[in-house]
């Protein structure tokens, strides 16, 4: 019976070391990943504005690669946001910048190419994990 009890804790003791590890794992870069999806920010935020159920089925919690027009960029401390013109003044596609991504050389006005994982959309549609592709 002791035995059991033994294997049963070896068991559980294993177990919670691979979940610890697990939730403790960083999240993958996306620099290397390749893009499920590649267009430009007024087409990504009209998809959304059209049918969001359709568009949430083909976007979200998928790596895209949006191209468009930096309208600001916002640095909060390590977070950075990158906000892209969709030629709406109400919303903007948002992409949140890995921590260890460089914003240098970017300006309001400029083109830039991110890739980043869509998260939805409220009023801005917002890519998670992006990053400035080169």
């Amino acid at each position: 019976m002791k035995k059991y009890i033994w294997y049963l804790l070896m068991a559980v003791l294993a177990g919670g070391a691979y979940g610890y590890y697990q939730y403790n794992r960083p999240v993958a870069s996306l620099e290397s990943a390749n893009a499920d999806v590649v267009l430009e920010a007024p087409a990504l935020l009209k998809a959304f504005e059209t049918n969001e159920t359709t568009a949430n089925t083909q976007y979200l919690d998928k790596v895209i690669e949006v191209s468009g027009q930096i309208s600001r960029i916002e640095e909060d401390g390590e977070k950075k946001s990158i906000y892209l013109s969709t030629g709406n003044e109400m919303s903007s596609v948002i992409c949140e910048m890995e921590s260890a991504s460089s914003t240098e050389g970017l300006a309001a006005g400029s083109k830039v190419v991110v890739k980043g994982k869509c998260t939805g959309y409220l009023m801005d549609v917002v890519l998670v994990q992006s990053v400035v592709k080169k």
